[in-house]
């Protein structure tokens, strides 16, 4: 699971790998212009919860403090990924250290995690290429909802309808720029 990691982290093109930055537990950073990885692998739950905060503090001050020029701004885009080379974590300290949020995110991966890079802010994937996160009859059915009745009366039936969305964002625009010019 490691080396299949850390090979993912290799294929990238865009992540440039900071080899003068391991430092004990923290095995590799890689470094793009849009965000940061520092990699950290503990043999057990023990050496996790012992070491963690003490590696976040290192990173912050030897890779996130030292951040120049045009990298100065990733500070705001840095992971920690802290790689359990077991498969045993107690849930509550994989939340509590993920909930942690001071200096950068963190990212606890175990050797039980399949396809562990899914876990990483790296890509969205949706599976089918140009899906939208939610149907347009499920928004239309959500806006219908919060709408007042006469406001739903206005607007007709046929604008609830996904077949004519298209038209139905152009009628609640033309309404909208309508409200405006009443207004002033």
């Amino acid at each position: 699971m490691i080396n299949s990691l850390l090979a993912f982290f290799e294929k990238q093109t865009d992540l440039n790998l900071e080899s003068k930055l391991e430092y004990g537990r923290r095995k590799a950073v890689y470094i793009s212009d849009e965000q940061m990885y520092a990699v950290c692998i503990y043999k057990n739950l023990s050496e996790l919860t012992s070491y963690w905060k003490e590696d976040a503090n290192h990173i912050a001050i030897d890779v996130q403090g030292r951040l120049r020029g045009n990298l100065h701004d990733l500070r705001w885009d840095m992971y920690m990924i802290l790689l359990l080379e077991t498969d045993q974590i107690d849930a509550r300290e994989k939340k509590k250290i993920e909930n942690d949020r001071s200096y950068f995110r963190k990212i606890v991966i175990t050797s039980r995690d399949e396809r562990p890079e899914k876990k990483l802010p790296i890509y969205l994937e949706l599976g089918v290429q140009d899906t939208l996160l939610f149907e347009e009859k499920d928004f239309l059915m959500e806006l219908k909802g919060i709408l007042k009745n006469e406001t739903v009366e206005i607007l007709g039936s046929n604008f609830f309808e996904s077949s004519k969305m298209q038209n139905s964002i152009l009628l609640l625009e033309a309404l909208l720029s309508k409200g405006k010019g009443e207004q002033h």
